[in-house]
């Protein structure tokens, strides 16, 4: 069965070394998916929601949300695909 993981990088800013990358557990796709609505949403720990951002699809398994925050873009960005060892 396959396992999936969720990797979201958040607080990107130009000039910044200030970010964060939070991993998912390994999950089944459903909840998987059911994960990444919810970061989309912005109802999870790992990405609340931020007044004003917008989000941009980049497909299935990738978002982008984008804000100004104190006059500067910031970007997060949210991935989900399916895990493997090497």
């Amino acid at each position: 069965m396959a396992q999936y993981l969720v990797v979201v990088e958040s607080d990107y800013k130009r000039g910044s070394p200030n970010y964060r990358i939070h991993t998912s557990e390994l999950l089944d796709q459903a909840g998987a998916e059911a994960l990444m609505a919810q970061l989309r949403a912005g109802s999870s720990d790992l990405l609340p929601a931020q007044p004003g951002a917008h989000v941009v699809d980049l497909g299935p398994g990738q978002f982008l949300r984008v804000r100004r925050r104190h006059g500067a873009t910031v970007l997060d960005r949210v991935t989900l695909g399916e895990a493997s060892t090497q």
